[in-house]
């Protein structure tokens, strides 16, 4: 066994060796994405509290406030505004979160044929009145989880007053949360589009944003008086949950992203996607926590070798010392701009690397290696053969192979960064994807959510030490 340990640890330094040189950068990137992501709130030309999805106007037209993306980005704002001491700071991303909730009830009174699963508006708060993937009821769940943080973040300051006036009133009419949660209380089980937009059916993702925007709104619903509320939110939930276990049981050792297609793309047959991993990083809390899920695992690994025979960039894995991880992108089959890695996705994964590894740090138990997860391990650990992991070996918390596992965790995660870093722009600029072939960046530039899926990756790094 000591012997196994002293090659996984030479194994794991090959990727650690050079994470020094990485911090700085880090750092640096993060300054400038705080810098981007801030700058496409509320820009000018848009309305105060518009999220802008990419700064780009064409080819492709991105000059619109998507719910999901907004949702996502003010999520990142909220936790600006909840960890910084300085006042002027707080005021300013303060002043950003109360004009979102300004826009947001724009949005909701804005006309749309499939109400609240409008999934984008104009930059002046009007519904989209193009053709489009219709409903996607991801966006309202995740608004409303946003929502819901920022009315508990007030509460706690004494602002209830505010909170029962603009955020949460028994009456949805008053309320922006409340509108959302009973949208998404009374629609969960219709088909509609998935976050990428393609396909209408049943989604992973969907679900599970929209169990955990019930539970949530049903604590909050409770606290403020509106038990009956709280009550029929937590049995939708429920309901959901029934459905998310679909998802695990299709003879598939991994969880299947799209099931029961009515609409939209017909070709997505690997049921592998990246929007499995977000689904757990968007429903992150005190409902959804389970990051080492051997499902959630064996999804990774798949989705992984998958990417790495279809990405020739893959087969690049040094950039001057540092070595580089895969880069991932949405599915397997992806025809969008030609089917490449993003930068979001790619980030996904090494932000569950480093949540895995802080949950191992702090809160110790042993790994269950089983046949579904195994695979991930090994290719984890660079183990094959003789030395491979196998089925029904626990690895003890307490032990040395433990420590070994979490830090090669971190340090592939931190090659997904160094990735990243050897295809952004040299000024820091992310855009939506990287070509496939030349690695070079495509698409909408300075993509928000690629931005806050950086801000996002970035804390969790730090807390990952």
């Amino acid at each position: 066994m000591n012997r196994i340990i002293l090659f996984l640890s030479i194994f794991v330094m090959s990727f650690t060796a050079t994470a020094n040189d990485l911090d700085k950068w880090a750092d640096s990137q993060y300054q400038i994405s705080v810098v981007k992501l801030l700058k496409n709130v509320s820009p000018d030309g848009a309305g105060k509290g518009a999220v802008i999805a990419s700064p780009s106007r064409r080819e492709p037209d991105y000059w619109f406030h998507w719910v999901r993306d907004g949702a996502l980005v003010m999520d990142v704002v909220l936790q600006m505004y909840k960890n910084n001491k300085q006042e002027t700071a707080r005021a300013y991303f303060l002043n950003h979160l109360l004009d979102f909730v300004k826009f947001t009830r724009i949005n909701q009174n804005s006309y749309s044929p499939v109400d609240l699963g409008e999934p984008k508006y104009f930059v002046d708060g009007r519904a989209y009145d193009g053709p489009w993937g219709r409903p996607q009821n991801d966006g309202p769940a995740l608004r409303a989880r946003t929502l819901i943080k920022f009315a508990e973040v007030l509460l706690s300051e004494g602002k209830t007053k505010y909170v029962r006036e603009h955020l949460y009133d028994n009456d949805p009419r008053k309320s922006v949360i409340k509108r959302d949660l009973e949208y998404v209380a009374h629609n969960w089980y219709l088909p509609s589009f998935d976050l990428w937009e393609e396909v209408k059916g049943q989604h992973f993702y969907t679900l599970m944003v929209q169990a955990v925007s019930l539970l949530e709104g049903a604590d909050l619903a409770i606290a403020l008086g509106d038990s009956g509320a709280g009550t029929f939110y937590r049995r939708q939930a429920e309901l959901i949950n029934q459905r998310i276990r679909e998802h695990y049981s299709t003879g598939n050792p991994f969880i299947v992203e799209n099931m029961h297609r009515v609409e939209g793309l017909n070709y997505k047959h690997s049921g592998l996607d990246t929007a499995t991993v977000l689904a757990f990083l968007h429903s992150s809390g005190r409902y959804v926590s389970n990051y080492a899920n051997s499902y959630l695992l064996s999804t990774i690994k798949n989705i992984e070798a998958q990417f790495d025979a279809i990405y020739p960039i893959n087969n690049v894995r040094k950039s001057g010392k540092h070595a580089l991880a895969s880069s991932f992108g949405r599915y397997p089959e992806d025809q969008y701009f030609g089917g490449n890695p993003w930068f979001l996705t790619s980030l996904a994964i090494a932000e569950h690397h480093y949540v895995l590894a802080t949950q191992m740090k702090h809160n110790p138990k042993d790994l269950l290696i089983d046949a579904v997860n195994r695979d991930f391990y090994n290719a984890l650990l660079g183990l094959n053969g003789n030395k491979s992991i196998q089925a029904g070996a626990r690895i003890d918390s307490r032990s040395q192979f433990y420590q070994v596992v979490r830090q090669a965790l971190k340090a592939k995660a931190d090659a997904i960064f160094a990735r990243v870093r050897h295809h952004a722009g040299r000024d820091g600029s992310l855009d939506e994807q990287l070509d496939r072939q030349t690695g070079y960046m495509l698409s909408a530039r300075d993509l928000t959510w690629s931005y806050a899926s950086y801000i996002t990756a970035y804390w969790m790094r730090n807390l990952a030490r």
